[in-house]
């Protein structure tokens, strides 16, 4: 897995179900809290746990079904939410409070036909010394306590490893290529370090053995130059233009946030949403993350001057939440950095059950300055 896709595990179950106390086993912590009481975990909470032979993870324990208090139905949306960005689920079924039922009763069972229509990898973990098989026959299994955890986590890994190993840079570049990568130092730079997509990159590069050299955009000329080749330059979206009046025809180019378009959304979905923005009135701009922006800030300034420029006055909004994103005309999101493809695909999904077409920054740029046709996609 590379760095920064961080797997995302959900616990999910009835009220009282044992959730809490199993995350607390699992991760041997105790980030949740225990009691008999009903509803006592209201708000979902994570534990950033890395699962040798795996890499990072974040796991959730999320308010349990079936809670009658006043704020039941809310705690209960946030657990969905939760869900739908998902890479795992584990239910916990502690089928004693099915009053002796051999079948799960209906919470249980609404909860697991939701996750079935997603298509959600799942683990059932049943409380009680007795094995269970839902209509589905989805295997669980029986947690006594930490001394089955090793059980878990290789079910976990079982499920987790067998995703398709994707690679952030496709087949763009291969072993002994000279890979260019331009990053602007400005006033937008996080202080003392470079931002997490380079960083990303450059560990794919070391991984493919190619050979790396970075420099800023006013050094590309410089360093062209001096060397025999350039396989590929791979630059900020913000500096497409000046690098590509360089490298011309000649070199290929991409950006960073075009190669996590492709790796964690879906690439073609966003090139035909990019043609989308001159007939789309109401765009709003989708950030990951939270940063203090600056003055020439590039969702906030950039992206939106740069559509005025070329398509006239749009109504612009700006949010980090995905509900927003309902009652426009498209969506132009970041380079998702600090999201998992779950949470991108997620997103993009729930923009088109929206009616919201959907692009990114990247591809948007090079759109707008009139070489997205002639940049390399991964």
């Amino acid at each position: 897995m590379i760095t920064g896709e961080r797997k995302i595990i959900g616990i999910f179950g009835k009220v009282n179900s044992g959730k809490s106390t199993f995350i607390n086993n699992l991760t041997k912590s105790n980030a949740s809290i225990v009691s008999s009481e009903e509803g006592t975990t209201t708000d979902p909470v994570k534990v950033y746990y890395e699962i040798k032979n795996l890499g990072k993870t974040v796991i959730y324990d999320t308010a349990g079904f079936g809670d009658k208090s006043k704020l039941g139905k809310v705690r209960e949306e946030r657990s969905f939410e939760i869900l739908d960005k998902c890479d795992l689920c584990i239910y916990v079924i502690d089928l004693t409070l099915n009053k002796g039922k051999e079948s799960i009763d209906p919470i249980d069972e609404g909860f697991l036909e939701r996750v079935e229509s997603l298509q959600k990898k799942v683990i059932y973990i049943a409380r009680v010394n007795k094995d269970f098989k839902k209509d589905f026959y989805l295997p669980s299994l029986i947690y006594r306590g930490e001394e089955d955890n090793y059980k878990v986590f290789e079910i976990i890994k079982k499920l987790l490893n067998s995703d398709s190993k994707k690679h952030l840079l496709g087949d763009l570049v291969k072993e002994g290529d000279r890979v260019v990568l331009v990053i602007p130092i400005d006033d937008q730079s996080p202080k003392d370090r470079i931002i997490l997509p380079q960083q990303m990159v450059i560990r794919s590069l070391l991984d493919k053995k190619a050979l790396i050299s970075i420099c800023g955009p006013k050094e590309i000329l410089e360093l062209k130059s001096s060397l025999d080749k350039i396989d590929l330059i791979i630059t900020d979206s913000q500096a497409f233009k000046e690098v590509y009046k360089i490298a011309k025809d000649e070199i290929k180019i991409t950006s960073f946030s075009i190669l996590f378009a492709a790796f964690k959304g879906d690439l073609d979905y966003f090139i035909e949403s990019f043609y989308k923005i001159k007939d789309s009135k109401n765009i709003v701009i989708y950030e990951g993350c939270f940063h203090h922006p600056g003055e020439d800030d590039i969702a906030r300034v950039k992206i939106p001057n740069l559509i005025r420029k070329k398509f006239g006055d749009k109504n612009f909004s700006f949010t980090r939440n995905r509900n927003d994103l309902k009652g426009n005309d498209l969506a132009i999101i970041c380079g998702s950095c600090t999201k998992t493809s779950s949470e991108v695909l997620d997103l993009i999904n729930f923009a088109k059950e929206n009616g919201v077409y959907m692009t990114n920054f990247g591809i948007t740029i090079a759109g707008l300055t009139d070489i997205l046709e002639k940049v390399a996609l991964p």
